[in-house]
This record gives C-alpha cells, sequence and structure tokens, in this order.
C-alpha cells in the first residue's frame, strides 16, 4: 500500500505540535548562540562595537524570546483544547448548549475561559438574541484578535532590531569620518592611529548590521511559527463550528 503524501500527519497535527516546533525553532537558536560564544564571536563582538547598540539589540532579541515563549505555550495549550474535543465530536452532529456556564458540545466540556469556548458561548448567545447588535463576524474578528493580537508587538520588535542594526552601520561610518575629520597632521604615526580608529568603526558598522539583520531574522521566524500556530487554531475552530454544530 503506497501513502499518499497528503495522508502523512504533519507536526501540526500532534498533541501539543505548536510547542514541539517552537522548542524546536528555539533549540537551534541557542545552540547557535553556543556555537557563537565557544568561537569567540561574541566576545569579539563586545571589543568592537563601540556604539553599544549590540546591547540593545540583544536585549530586545532576548524579551522577543521571553514572549515568544509565553504565546508558544499558551497558545500549545488552546489548540490542544480544541483539538481534543474536534476530534472527540468529529464525523456527528453536535448541540452546543451552556449550563452552569460551562459551554457542552455534546457531551464533551469546553472551558468557557479558552479561546474555543468563548468563542463558542458567543455563537450561542448569537443565536439567541433576537436584535442585530451582534453578528458572527464580529465574533469571528473578535476571535482573530484574541488569538493573534500580542503578536503586533513581536512583530515591531523585529523590524526595530533590524533598524537599530541599520543604525549601528550609520554609526559605525560616523566613527571612520570622525577619526579623519579629528586629524591635524598626516605622518606615519597619525596615519597608523587613523586606520585603527576606521578600522573600529568599520567594525562597529559591520557587526551591528550582522547582528541586527540574525536577530531579527531569528525573531522573525519565531513569530512566523507563532502566527501559523494561530491561523491552525482559528481554522480548526471556524471549520467546526461550521460543520460540526447543529
Amino acid at each position: 500500500m503506497i501513502l499518499d503524501r497528503q495522508d502523512l500527519p504533519s507536526l501540526w497535527d500532534y498533541t501539543h505540535g505548536l510547542f514541539l516546533i517552537g522548542s524546536l525553532v528555539f533549540s537551534l537558536i541557542l545552540f547557535g548562540l553556543i556555537i557563537c560564544w565557544h568561537e569567540g564571536l561574541i566576545s569579539t563582538l563586545i571589543f568592537v562595537d563601540k556604539s553599544r547598540l549590540c546591547f540593545a539589540i540583544g536585549f530586545l532579541f532576548f524579551v522577543g524570546l521571553v514572549h515568544c515563549a509565553i504565546r508558544t505555550i499558551y497558545l500549545s495549550s488552546q489548540i490542544n483544547i480544541a483539538f481534543n474535543v474536534i476530534n472527540k465530536c468529529k464525523s456527528k452532529s453536535n448541540s452546543l448548549n451552556i449550563e452552569n456556564e460551562q459551554v457542552k458540545v455534546g457531551d464533551e466540556k469546553v472551558p468557557v475561559n479558552s479561546l474555543f469556548g468563548n468563542y463558542l458561548a458567543s455563537l450561542k448567545n448569537i443565536s439567541e438574541r433576537t436584535d442585530d447588535t451582534i453578528n458572527s463576524s464580529n465574533t469571528v474578528d473578535i476571535l482573530i484578535a484574541r488569538t493573534k493580537g500580542s503578536h503586533d508587538i513581536g512583530w515591531f520588535l523585529v523590524d526595530v532590531l533590524l533598524k537599530l542594526g541599520l543604525m549601528g552601520t550609520i554609526v559605525g561610518f560616523v566613527l571612520m569620518l570622525g577619526s579623519v575629520a579629528n586629524a591635524e597632521t598626516l605622518n606615519v604615526d597619525t596615519m597608523q592611529n587613523i586606520l585603527q580608529q576606521m578600522s573600529l568603526g568599520m567594525g562597529t558598522a559591520l557587526f551591528t548590521t550582522l547582528t541586527g539583520l540574525t536577530c531579527s531574522l531569528l525573531l522573525g521566524l519565531q513569530y512566523l511559527v507563532l502566527d501559523k500556530g494561530a491561523d491552525k487554531l482559528i481554522e480548526q475552530i471556524l471549520e467546526f463550528s461550521d460543520t460540526g454544530l447543529e
């Protein structure tokens, strides 16, 4: 029997798939940092960067990683709640009820404080209302905002890291030009001093740019995984609400 590629489960289909993928990406980033430290690249960066922008880039990168970790754990738990209920209620029609502040899909209970439970409770309230003050499209917008709202902070950090790297380029060239402008005489000793200061300025420009670009790409990869997990959760919730409920 030959399996079609579409029949093979992806990592997203496993329990806590988002957490597994996020942990894999984080482990690769940590491994790369350890290699850079072992090879002396980080100590060289600290010595060469006279603008100290790399410290700001590193701090913001760490803040972004912490935020990614928190969001990964939260979204992974929300995906797990939704997937468990959806898999148990698959291939049958299920009634949606709210009893004693508990959301029930058929015989399965859904935590009302979860994204899935909150969305189902909103659908139930809409079906029981007689006015048109709330509609399903507004509920979908609220679901998307609650699922992906704080990711804008992460993408802002990604853009800031890139801009700080480019700012380091400008600062490095300013240091290079300043070493030439401050020279009063041009003899052998002065030229050696100018070349040394120009090399430090060039090192500042290149290292800050490299650090900003690298951190921006790595953090962007983390938030890309988060957005993919959020999209997967929203897709499953909307599909189930359209086809799995009476």
